[in-house]
């Protein structure tokens, strides 16, 4: 039995191995942590773009337009006022959790290391395997491992880290340039919504 060749011509080079892997994925949504908390605020529509109808109020806002207008108020400025605070809740309940997403602790090291060696074993666990298999196949048959072959397994899984760790990197800035869109869409919405409540309230006197 010989010992399978591991010269560098015949594998595939770890850049393109990660490019097929990538391609291979990109319709099983994404891979990381950064990636999946982005993707989880998907199907969540937050709805703030859209202002409340006055005269399409949902039961809360009616109730809110009764009480404001059994004291003494205008209907019509009732159901206006009703929608403006509406509105303002709305942003700021939206503000809140915003925040409360922003106070998460930063990721240690440790999780980390975790996070790319579990991600390094995704896109490379079979090229991984084969480098130990191969050095453990040398060990069995030559009692030695020659210096060479222990070079190019370590410089090949130092390739493979370095990809994993470029690639993390990138989806990670896609996701704080992601998060800050939302946090400037999220601004302007909130201000937008004040600024309407106080002009119904200086509409009042």
């Amino acid at each position: 039995m010989t010992s399978p060749s591991m010269t560098s011509p015949s594998m595939t080079s770890p850049r393109k191995r990660l490019a097929n892997r990538a391609n291979a994925s990109k319709s099983t949504g994404p891979k990381t942590e950064a990636g999946m908390r982005a993707a989880s605020l998907n199907a969540t529509t937050h709805g703030l773009s859209v202002a409340t109808d006055p005269d399409s109020l949902d039961p809360t806002a009616e109730r809110v337009a009764s009480l404001i207008a059994s004291g003494g108020i205008d209907q019509a400025m009732a159901r206006d006022l009703a929608a403006r605070i509406i509105d303002y809740e709305r942003c700021m309940e939206h503000q809140r959790a915003r925040l409360s997403q922003e106070s998460t602790p930063p990721m240690s090291q440790e999780q980390h290391d975790q996070r790319l060696e579990g991600q390094l074993r995704h896109f490379f666990g079979t090229e991984l395997d084969m480098l130990d298999d191969h050095l453990d196949h040398q060990k069995f048959l030559k009692k030695r491992v020659l210096k060479k072959d222990l070079n190019f397994c370590i410089n090949m899984k130092l390739k493979m880290i370095k990809l994993v760790a470029k690639m993390l990197a990138k989806s990670d800035r896609s996701s704080q340039q992601q998060a800050k869109k939302r946090e400037s869409s999220a601004a302007r919405h909130y201000k937008r919504a004040t600024n309407q409540l106080i002009k119904v309230l200086k509409a009042l006197g």
